[in-house]
């Protein structure tokens, strides 16, 4: 294991000289001397510590201010400790809100701050390989959900696209309920899958159009993705598609804020997307036009204001180009001088081709041959105006 690299800030060149001295050939540290707290940023920026130990006072640099600018996660991510005086209590309690990982009180010396520094880099990299493992189990469960989606679609034709179709959608309502990225997440996934559940239903899964097309299938997906660690989140939010806003539905019982927001961004989303469809048969191919049929609902099947959140996504023209500047087509209808959407992918999360490349003759060959090998992400986003 290497030395570890500590950023020593110190005005006063006596201590900050013992203390380096000190660290370095006791404690086997490697020891970056900074006089100024105004350069430390610049500093880490240029040549990367492990930790950074600082004077709460300096006669330059707002040290304070400079901690909670320091990265807090990721490859450049510092452990900081900050040194004060006795009389100093305003510094001290500034700089546990500023983030510091240890605040000491001077005089320090070189065995106590090397212990200090050794059980806080101890735990640093402890979180840091336990993000990164998380990481790697994370885009392990997405490259998975994008081979369930691929084989759903083969036994289900139509389900990649109407679940991607979703995705959107739901996304641009979460946007209005002020929903964190991880919420959003999950969201996406289960737009996706929500129609897994088809697999145990077979042909009894042929949805009813004279009913809501929630709840369809729904319960069956949840309880196959539920077994799942990492799409147990996703199983929970499927779960509640079904459930009315007036308590009934199924699961039976729940009712308003019982129900997950997420659920209910989804569960509108999907009986959207069905009464399109309906209405795309008759010649009315609109989605404000299905968003009409929904409206009765209102207060019943439905979350009042997600609708009306619905209604500003859908009249917004800006917003509108989620569904008018993208389609999703399957991999027989890709042809010569389509302008890809987004990075085309296998289920085994190889990059064939970048966001915003034409489709040759010659790219479209070395798809078509992957594909038999290692299949691809489908349904493959595609520029409208290239169709």
């Amino acid at each position: 294991m290497s030395a570890p690299r500590v950023m020593l800030v110190d005005a006063d060149a006596a201590r900050r000289s013992a203390l380096s001295f000190d660290l370095e050939s006791r404690h086997g540290m490697l020891v970056v001397p900074l006089t100024r707290g105004d350069g430390i940023i610049e500093e880490h920026a240029a040549r990367p510590v492990d930790a950074i130990v600082t004077m709460a006072s300096l006669p330059d640099g707002d040290v304070i201010n400079t901690l909670g600018q320091l990265p807090r996660h990721g490859a450049h991510s510092v452990v900081t400790i900050l040194l004060v005086a006795p009389e100093e209590h305003g510094l001290r309690r500034l700089g546990w809100a500023a983030g510091a990982h240890a605040v000491l009180t001077l005089p320090v010396d070189g065995s106590e701050l090397a212990a200090a520094l050794r059980a806080l880099l101890a735990r640093h990299t402890e979180r840091r390989e336990e993000a990164r493992a998380r990481e790697r189990l994370a885009a392990s469960m997405d490259r998975l959900t994008d081979l369930l989606v691929l084989i759903m679609d083969a036994a289900v034709p139509g389900s990649a696209h109407r679940g991607a179709t979703l995705a959107q959608l739901t996304t641009r309502l979460g946007s209005h309920f002020d929903l964190s990225a991880p919420l959003i997440d999950d969201l996406v996934r289960a737009a996706r899958l929500h129609e897994v559940g088809r697999f145990t239903l077979g042909e009894g899964g042929a949805h009813d159009p004279g009913r809501s097309a929630a709840g369809h299938c729904t319960m069956a997906s949840a309880l196959l993705l539920a077994d799942v660690p990492y799409l147990q989140e996703a199983a929970d939010v499927i779960e509640g598609i079904g459930a009315n806003w007036d308590g009934t539905g199924f699961p039976p019982g729940r009712q308003r804020g019982q129900i997950p927001l997420r659920s209910r961004l989804l569960r509108v989303g999907v009986d959207l997307l069905a009464a399109s469809e309906r209405l795309a048969r008759d010649g009315e191919p609109s989605l404000l036009a299905a968003a009409r049929t929904l409206t009765p609902h209102a207060g019943s099947w439905y979350d009042p204001a997600v609708l009306a959140a619905l209604e500003q996504v859908l009249s917004d023209e800006r917003q509108a180009e989620w569904q008018e500047g993208v389609a999703h087509i399957t991999l027989d209808r890709l042809r010569v001088g389509m302008r890809l959407a987004a990075d085309l992918q296998t289920a085994s999360g190889v990059k064939l081709l970048s966001s915003g490349a034409i489709l040759t003759s010659a790219t479209l060959q070395l798809v078509r041959r992957r594909h038999e090998i290692d299949p691809l992400v489908l349904p493959v986003p595609i520029h409208r105006r290239t169709l």
